[in-house]
């Protein structure tokens, strides 16, 4: 019996005798949200559209359940896999809804009409992120954080078990990441969630699975305080990163904080400050 929602074996890329991806090993369990963290380069974005079925692997293979993910068609392949692009191409005109319910693609038939099921999903994903009063709006008067909030409902209306998230929070100023974040949790665990941020503290407060990458390997997987030590991120990102603990935080308890290490001439231990992006 397949335990996993997705598997990666052994996959590799490498472009022009460039490396990008070495011999990864992966499992993404049902109901859990996977970061996959990592410096600039290390092939995070790589690796997830090898996941999504966008790229193909020069090695190795990617298994939704027990089926190789390339012998799946698109349609099949987007009933397994919702893909969360950072950017979309330029679309200021079409509405919300219509860019949600073109996620219907995979379930409507050759002529492509819209059913009764169809609409209910839309209208289901819009609802679940909080997008019902912005559905006949173009996309061109959404701000940064709606709009990314209508491509997770267009993944959503998908009806895929897995969605795969690109740097969902970025460009997104704080309070609206926040709350981006808080609707993508409550997706849990009905859906399983994998997703690719510079922000290593987001990754630690609400990831159950971490995965480091650097120069395209893995460097470490697990649980964030076994992954997000400060040994492993000085391996990955160099010195510069002090790692602790939330301490009283109640709902962060054990789980680890980040912060850079700046100039410390009076070595009383303000040289620490939040880290936030790396």
């Amino acid at each position: 019996m397949v335990s996993e929602v997705l598997r990666a074996e052994g996959v590799g890329v490498s472009v022009d005798g460039r490396t990008l991806l070495a011999d990864v090993e992966l499992a993404v369990a049902p109901g859990r949200l996977l970061a996959l963290v990592g410096p600039t380069g290390a092939g995070k974005t790589t690796l997830l559209r090898c996941l999504a079925g966008l790229l193909a692997p020069g090695s190795g293979r990617v298994l939704v359940g027990d089926r190789d993910l390339a012998t799946l068609g698109p349609k099949e392949r987007a009933r397994q896999v919702g893909w969360v692009p950072q950017l979309l191409p330029e679309l200021p005109e079409i509405r919300v809804r219509d860019l949600v319910a073109s996620g219907r693609f995979s379930h409507q038939g050759l002529l492509g009409r819209s059913t009764p099921d169809d609409r209910a999903a839309v209208d289901a994903a819009l609802e679940q992120m909080g997008l019902e009063a912005r559905a006949d709006d173009p996309l061109g008067e959404l701000s940064g954080g709606q709009l990314r909030l209508a491509l997770v409902a267009r993944a959503l209306a998908q009806d895929a078990p897995l969605l795969l998230l690109d740097e969902p929070t970025a460009g997104v100023d704080s309070p609206r990441a926040l709350r981006l974040m808080e609707r993508l949790l409550e997706l849990l665990p009905e859906r399983s969630l994998v997703l690719v941020s510079h922000d290593l503290n987001l990754a630690a407060q609400h990831a159950d699975d971490v995965l480091l990458l650097s120069d395209g390997r893995i460097r470490a997987q697990g649980a964030p305080a076994e992954v997000l030590t400060e040994a492993r991120l000085t391996e990955a990102f160099g010195p510069g990163l002090h790692v602790d603990t939330w301490g009283d935080v109640s709902h962060l308890a054990g789980r680890p904080r980040v912060l850079p290490r700046r100039a410390d001439p009076k070595g009383d231990g303000r040289g620490l400050a939040p880290y936030l992006h790396s």
